[in-house]
């Protein structure tokens, strides 16, 4: 779309009138959509622009690129402080677990040492309750009248 003969925010605004609840979306390429928001930000000034012209520039840049309003915001935002907006490619930063064959044996020797423990050996009901010979000690603390007693248990394994 050649813009070029919209030099204002109120021909602008005139324009975006005509349009009317018509939706329009001009630019595919998100490289063509960047550029677009670039000149129309620079070309409008829009720094400088009264809180009711920006609203007009913003429903211009919907419009026209489709973008929601928080994106329009981000992007015009990165245009202000001086960057240039250009489309980057995605890396993704998941690297690749692989064990080693000395992994594998110490995960091997941790579930030995702990006699192959399942989810339901870990649930809080079976924490609380001591394992059959186990001795439970009680241990009580309390630094002053005033606070309450805290107890913890401990569980001393026999073998």
């Amino acid at each position: 779309m050649d813009d070029s003969r919209i030099s204002d925010v109120s021909e602008l605004l005139v324009f975006m009138k005509g349009l009317g609840k018509v939706h329009i979306e001009l630019v595919d390429d998100i490289s063509e959509k960047y550029s677009l928001i670039e000149k129309t930000v620079k070309k409008f000034k829009y720094k400088r622009l009264a809180k009711h012209d920006k609203k007009t520039v913003l429903i211009y840049l919907r419009h026209l690129t489709g973008y929601h309003k928080a994106q329009l915001l981000r992007l015009i935002k990165r245009v202000l402080g001086g960057e240039h907006l250009e489309r980057t490619c995605y890396i993704r930063h998941n690297s690749q677990c692989v064990y080693t064959p000395g992994d594998i044996k110490l995960l091997e020797y941790t579930d030995a040492v702990h006699h192959r423990l399942n989810s339901l050996c870990l649930t809080n009901s079976s924490l609380n309750k001591p394992s059959p010979g186990a001795v439970t000690v009680t241990i009580t603390h309390s630094s002053s009248p005033r606070t309450v007693a805290s107890s913890a248990r401990i569980l001393v394994m026999t073998m």
